[in-house]
C-alpha cells in the first residue's frame, strides 16, 4: 500500500510540475508563413474596403437607383402626418377625430368579490375534508 501511495503522489508531482513548467517554455506565436504569402496576406488586408456590401447584385442595383431618383429631402414623417400637413397645404380642413371619453370605473364591484369569496370558501372546504380524511384514517390504524 505504502508502494502504490507513494509512486501515485511521485506521479501528481511530475504532473504538477510539467502543467507548471510548460507555459514558461512556450513559444510565443510564430508566423511560419510563406515571406511572399505574409505579404499577399498584408497587402489584402489593406486593400479590403471599409464596409463590405453583401447584398444580392439586383438589390444593389435597386438601392443605386433609389437613392438616384429620391430628392435631397427626404419626409419622414408618419403617413397620416404627411397627409394631414398636404390637406393643410391645400387649405381644406383636415377631419378631427372626435375627443376620447376615458369611462370612470364604478367603484367597488361586488360581483367580483362574491365570486372571490365563493373560490375561498370552497378552497376551504376542500383542505377541510382532505385533514380529517388523513386524521380519521390515522385514528382507525392505530386502534386497529
Amino acid at each position: 500500500m505504502l508502494r502504490k501511495s507513494h509512486t501515485l503522489s511521485m506521479l501528481t508531482t511530475a504532473i504538477a510540475v510539467a502543467a507548471l513548467a510548460a507555459p514558461a517554455t512556450a513559444a510565443t506565436y510564430e508566423d511560419l508563413h510563406n515571406p511572399d504569402t505574409k505579404a499577399a496576406a498584408i497587402e489584402a488586408q489593406r486593400e479590403q474596403p471599409v464596409y463590405q456590401d453583401l447584398r444580392n447584385p439586383d438589390t444593389k442595383a435597386a438601392a443605386i437607383e433609389a437613392q438616384r431618383e429620391q430628392a435631397v429631402y427626404q419626409d419622414l414623417r408618419n403617413p397620416d402626418s404627411k397627409a394631414a400637413a398636404i390637406e393643410a397645404q391645400r387649405g381644406t380642413p383636415a377631419e378631427t377625430p372626435a375627443p376620447l371619453t376615458i369611462a370612470q370605473s364604478p367603484g367597488f364591484d361586488w360581483g367580483d368579490a362574491g365570486i372571490g369569496a365563493g373560490i375561498a370558501l370552497g378552497l376551504l372546504l376542500i383542505a377541510l375534508s382532505v385533514s380529517f380524511t388523513v386524521a380519521h384514517r390515522r385514528n382507525r390504524a392505530a386502534t386497529t
